[in-house]
């Protein structure tokens, strides 16, 4: 019996006896993992030009560019109205 197949037998017996919010964790965790195996990353699907053009835009942000939250805010608050 392999490494993997010991695991899974002791996995399973743990299961076998383990508690609701357990149960709802593992699940989670398992789910979380498969979607991972099956499902691209979205931010690699995305065109190189807007790759580029977010990269460009954080290092400008990181460097002191852009317009702060609150003065956005400000200047648009009509859009934030109700």
């Amino acid at each position: 019996m392999s490494a993997t197949e010991i695991l899974r037998e002791d996995v399973k017996e743990l299961v076998d006896h383990a508690g609701d919010k357990a149960l709802r964790m593992v699940k989670v965790i398992l789910e979380k993992q498969q979607w991972e195996e099956t499902n691209e990353d979205w931010w690699d699907e995305m065109p190189d030009e807007v790759i580029a053009l977010v990269e460009m835009s954080l290092k400008e942000s990181e460097a002191g560019g852009g317009i702060p939250h609150e003065e956005m805010v400000e200047k648009y608050s009509r859009w934030f109205q109700k």
